[in-house]
């Protein structure tokens, strides 16, 4: 997916103009002719009116509490997949249900992120099937996740997480990437979180395991990340600039699915939702009398889901990851930055041309 810069001193009403843009019937025709895709006046119809009823969500989940803002924003949200995935394929999605449950029964009353969301696998179960659209990946099996696990695989909260939970919790190791003369590698910051517990998360992780050297520890007892000569890139970079480096969750079976970000989000979301919905009796409580600030964080958690998931829904309507920005756009420059080594060989290669 090819990246975008944007300018832009309010990136939620901008993302909002453009998504808008696929509620009128003539852009929806010529988005969907480029993709050889013909359009229907039920399509359009259902595209524009679930964009359109997803905006109005997401505006009122700024005008009210934490009591009912994961309601409004889990159904924002899923009319938004609604609409992505019915311009990706140009059909209606058949959706029977919202293909996530919360489980009674395990509902932990003084700590709710502990709660356990079950993920089905069926074919025409929202959940299943949005994911199977925007990620090209059918669920093979059905699973369940806490829903403090699906905060810990957001890659713009990593910090507030770790802050708040700890680092052996978090599946987002962040990193700096750091460039030199000889290489380009990234290192952790021990202040941050410390090499026991990265050490900790990677030990099972095959997939980096396969594709990544054994770290190394430096002076200052950040850890050294290096890809194996050819190894998968698994590095990535968030909205917010930060590297990190996804881990696996090792409990799970080799065919387990992890999520990260859009659908890690929309699973926890669920969780909140059904909480503050159905179980008012336990999340009335929780969000006025938890000492830990875990309440805190669940309200930075709906913060970036008002503004990252409807960014995340664009890009993969427009194919193209947008990146808003308050700063400049400056010209792109293409001139030679030689590095003290490159210029000493420069500079032998001249001497010797006149010996």
């Amino acid at each position: 997916m090819k990246e975008q810069i944007i300018y832009s001193d309010n990136p939620i009403n901008d993302i909002w103009l453009s998504l808008e843009t696929y509620s009128y019937s003539n852009n929806i025709n010529k988005y969907l002719n480029s993709k050889s895709l013909s359009m229907t006046q039920e399509l359009s119809d259902s595209i524009s009116g679930a964009i359109l009823q997803a905006s109005e969500y997401f505006k009122a989940s700024t005008h009210v509490t934490i009591q009912t803002a994961p309601i409004l924003l889990y159904y924002g949200s899923i009319n938004l997949l609604f609409a992505c995935s019915a311009l990706m394929t140009g059909n209606i999605p058949q959706i029977k249900g919202h293909g996530l449950d919360l489980i009674k029964d395990q509902i932990v009353k003084d700590e709710l992120l502990l709660s356990t969301i079950v993920v089905h696998n069926k074919k025409s179960d929202g959940f299943s099937y949005y994911y199977k659209t925007l990620k090209n990946q059918t669920l093979d099996t059905q699973e369940e996740w806490t829903i403090q696990e699906c905060l810990s695989a957001i890659p713009e909260l990593t910090m507030q997480f770790i802050n708040q939970f700890n680092a052996e919790r978090s599946h987002i190791i962040p990193l700096d990437k750091i460039i030199t003369d000889e290489e380009t590698a990234f290192r952790t910051n021990s202040k941050i979180i410390n090499v026991e517990d990265i050490k900790s998360l990677l030990v099972n992780d095959v997939t980096f395991n396969t594709n990544y050297f054994p770290i190394q520890i430096n002076n200052q007892g950040n850890a050294i990340f290096r890809k194996r000569l050819n190894g998968q890139v698994l590095v990535q970079r968030s909205y917010t600039g930060q590297y990190y480096l996804p881990v696996s969750f090792n409990k799970k079976s080799q065919d387990s699915k992890t999520y990260y970000g859009l659908f890690s989000a929309y699973i926890a979301l669920f969780g909140l939702c059904t909480l503050c919905r159905y179980y008012p009796q336990f999340w009335t409580p929780y969000v006025r009398l938890d000492p830990s600030g875990d309440v805190n964080y669940i309200k930075l958690f709906l913060s970036y889901v008002q503004r990252y998931i409807p960014n995340i829904i664009l890009d993969y309507i427009e194919n193209s990851k947008h990146i808003y920005s308050g700063s400049l756009i400056v010209p792109l420059d293409k001139t030679n930055q030689l590095s003290q080594s490159s210029i000493e060989s420069v500079v032998e290669k001249i001497l010797e041309k006149r010996r």
